[in-house]
């Protein structure tokens, strides 16, 4: 392991003469900010520890956990941001970094992303035990066209994010009004309450309803092979993020041809989209720089300084709906507190909305057990997030901010092949060395934005 670290700080200081002067600005500005080659080396180190502490079971085969961070000034604080991606699959088992621009966060530079192979059935073939990579010749590019080729891994259902995105837009364009009514199996709902329901309880009734909706106001068109969402991720240069062959009547699974290997999202990209939207709302506290003129005397100045991802009022709506995520059972593990063997994540606090009038966490109809609410005045933190997880994958993306005002506030991707075929309990979606890569990147930036 040793050895890996030192090709992986030379790389660090070869690629990125930048960090010498972050380094200098936080001297001579006070600021708190690391540089992005610390962020990149505390994020290896996260990723490598969490391969160190898998299970045999787990390394068959060898898991991707594909991680981006982006760490935003606090309120009121000096506008600096530092950013970095790191990732571990087959052949990159000490890690690699991608290569993203220091001044502009674009890339990754040196990687190439490919779709997820599928069998026959349309169920992902890479990462069931005893795979064989050798077979896997010609997998169809996604993005990036660097010499490292990284096979994606499903994002599960973090796409219902992108899905998210799509009705914004109908709404931005006065397609949709939000209570417009929607039938749902046997009932009506407004499109709020569906992308609410999408997005806190990763309901698919609702997804599969908001697909139907995507393609019934031609924001995506299969017979024409027109899709206006993706062509919306690429003008903001996101070409990491594809939502392709959903289908009229609200089909994105696997069987319908969608899923695996057609929806998909590298953690980068996606990170980077959580940045558009939070700069819509106006609270991202510096804009993302790749929308930024290079001939623009002022660096922050943008190409286009009236244009925005989404507008500010379904920006705010989108972070509603994240903020009252119910399934702290990835990166942040607070809803299982009471399983056998608990591993804390991110310290976040859960939504009280959870919270029945008993200080159960209550889901619906699910309680679980064992939760102590006095661990509700321990969390430092909110995350307003999307998690993910099937049978081979387990991600998480979302914005944790500190508790206390002017502490930390931080973006975060996670892409992995840890599902839930590697749990040991029926509530859990993904092993414990997750949650514990959670709180081990959290406690890192909390010892230096303080």
């Amino acid at each position: 392991m040793k050895r890996g670290r030192r090709v992986f700080t030379s790389q660090v200081a070869k690629g990125m003469g930048f960090a010498a002067l972050a380094g200098s600005k936080k001297a001579q500005t006070g600021s708190l900010m690391p540089s992005h080659d610390e962020v990149a080396v505390m994020l290896r180190d996260a990723l490598v520890k969490t391969i160190e502490a898998a299970s045999p079971a787990m390394l068959d085969p060898f898991p991707t956990i594909d991680c981006s961070l982006v760490l935003l000034p606090a309120s009121g604080g000096i506008r600096t941001a530092a950013w970095a991606q790191v990732l571990i699959q087959a052949g990159h088992g000490e890690s690699l970094r991608g290569e993203l621009d220091p001044l502009r966060a674009t890339g990754p530079h040196n990687i190439r992303y490919l779709a997820d192979p599928v069998n026959i059935r349309k169920d992902s073939i890479a990462w069931l035990p005893g795979a064989n990579w050798r077979q896997f010749r010609e997998l169809e590019v996604l993005t990036g066209s660097g010499p490292h080729r990284v096979i994606a891994p499903y994002p599960a259902s973090v796409v219902k994010l992108m899905i998210a995105v799509g009705v914004c837009l109908l709404a931005d364009r006065k397609l949709i009004d939000w209570q417009d009514m929607l039938e749902v199996g046997s009932e009506k709902h407004s499109v709020e309450h569906c992308c609410d329901r999408m997005i806190t309880l990763s309901s698919n009734e609702a997804t599969d309803t908001l697909v139907a909706l995507l393609h019934q106001k031609a924001l995506i068109d299969n017979s024409i092979k027109h899709n206006d969402l993706n062509q919306h991720f690429k003008s903001f240069d996101l070409h990491g993020l594809r939502l392709d062959n959903t289908t009229a009547n609200g089909g994105w699974r696997n069987p319908d041809g969608a899923g695996v290997g057609q929806l998909q999202m590298t953690s980068w990209d996606c990170v980077r989209m959580l940045w558009l939207i939070l700069d819509a709302t106006g609270q991202a506290g510096i804009r993302p720089p790749w929308l930024a003129s290079t001939n623009a005397p002022d660096p922050g100045q943008s190409i286009f300084p009236d244009r925005k991802f989404l507008s500010a009022q379904s920006a705010n709506r989108f972070w509603r709906w994240m903020d009252d995520q119910a399934r702290h059972e990835v990166l942040s593990s607070g809803l299982l507190a009471g399983v056998p063997g608990w591993v804390e994540g991110i310290p976040a606090r859960l939504p009280d909305r959870w919270m029945n009038a008993h200080q159960q966490v209550q889901i619906e109809g699910e309680i679980f057990s064992g939760f102590d609410p006095s661990r509700q005045q321990l969390a430092s933190v909110t995350f307003a997030h999307k998690t993910g997880s099937t049978w081979s994958y387990a991600c998480d993306a979302g914005l944790v901010k500190s508790i206390k005002p002017g502490g930390r506030r931080y973006l975060i991707a996670m892409m992995s092949t840890l599902g839930m075929r590697h749990v040991k309990h029926p509530q859990m979606v993904t092993p414990w060395i997750i949650p514990a890569l959670g709180a081990r990147i959290d406690g890192w930036i909390a010892s230096r934005l303080a």
